[in-house]
């Protein structure tokens, strides 16, 4: 059974003037925080009208902005953006390159890039525009895959609980490759990367980057996905379980948009009225039924 649903979902834009605030080295219950070399916390999502200013980084209207240089050390400190349920981010790293976080991602990163390769580290989804630098690299790891770059736009998305890790390019050329000494893979823009974890290779296939990259525009974009794929994004971002009643698995796959601005009841009732199953909402349960 097959569902087809449509939204468009405009963006807002907010300014705020910037302030000081104070960290905390407690742990922090927020949609985004940022985790200082020094282990101390900052909740990015909480800062109001004011805005937040850290000395070597501002965050302001939704994204954190780092300097260029900064102060002098000897060796690379690094500091952790993560997103939880409901949350997604905007961060500009200290070469220029900038990152959108998905909801329950994370990635660490060196304030100052001292290396001849800039490395960061993921694990959840992101979108990448890398800054151009064509005598040091940019390497994403991400649940064991390796995707270099010099300087392009690219998602990767590399969940735990995902089967396998995807690397898409949008612009520019990457390559991608696996621990151990396996075979690389070059990538030109509209294809992707697809390692199944535990597999000893990559596939690449062509595909629709205006998908991939959609939750970055606020909105969920399906095509053809079964319903295990629409409620696994939909878990992440509404922080609810979702469990099967009955023989449901595998009878429907739907096509269409959702708006992420949307209360889950709203983006549920919709997918059942495209033909869908229906839900019912305990807490921070949904049964799925026929």
């Amino acid at each position: 059974m097959c569902g087809v649903l449509f939204w468009f979902a405009p963006e807002a834009e907010e300014t705020a003037p910037v302030a000081e605030v104070e960290v905390v080295a407690r742990p922090l219950d927020a949609k985004v925080k940022l985790t200082l070399p020094s282990g101390e916390q900052v909740a990015l999502d909480k800062t109001g009208d004011t805005g937040l200013d850290l000395g070597n980084a501002v965050a302001k209207d939704g994204r954190l902005v780092y300097k260029a240089g900064g102060e002098a050390v000897a060796e690379e400190q690094w500091s952790r953006v993560e997103t939880g349920v409901g949350g997604d981010y905007c961060l500009q790293l200290s070469d220029g390159t900038r990152v959108w976080l998905n909801a329950t991602s994370r990635l660490d990163y060196p304030v100052n890039f001292l290396r001849r390769e800039r490395m960061v580290r993921l694990v959840g989804e992101a979108y990448f525009e890398v800054a151009k630098d064509a005598s040091r690299p940019f390497i994403v790891e991400a649940n064991g895959v390796r995707t270099r770059v010099l300087g392009t736009s690219f998602n990767i998305q590399a969940y735990d609980d995902e089967s396998d890790v995807r690397t898409a390019l949008v612009t520019g050329r990457v390559q991608v490759s696996l621990p151990g000494g396996t075979k690389a893979v070059d990538l030109t823009p509209g294809r992707e990367a697809v390692w199944v974890k535990g597999s000893s290779g990559l596939s690449v296939h062509v595909v629709d980057v205006a998908k991939v990259t959609a939750w970055r525009h606020g909105q969920f974009l399906f095509d053809n996905e079964s319903l295990e794929v629409v409620t696994r994004m939909l878990s992440r971002w509404y922080g609810v379980q979702f469990v099967y009643d009955g023989d449901v698995h595998g009878q429907h796959t739907f096509s269409g948009r959702l708006s992420k601005d949307w209360p889950l009841e709203r983006a549920l009732e919709m997918i059942t009225l495209a033909g869908g199953p229906r839900f019912s909402r305990e807490g921070d349960v949904v049964h799925v039924m026929e």
